[in-house]
């Protein structure tokens, strides 16, 4: 994970591979707004 000021991106690396996955930056503002939206259904 590399989490920078107003963003937070995402990278694997499997074991014994030799190829990896990453995601783009994700602003904080989109992960802090599905965190409240997961929070809210999860209550009802």
């Amino acid at each position: 994970m590399v989490v920078r000021e107003d963003s937070t991106a995402f990278m694997a690396i499997p074991k014994h591979a030799s190829f990896y996955v990453q995601t783009v930056e994700v602003p904080l503002a989109k992960l802090e707004a599905a965190a409240g939206a997961s929070a809210l259904s999860a209550r009802f």
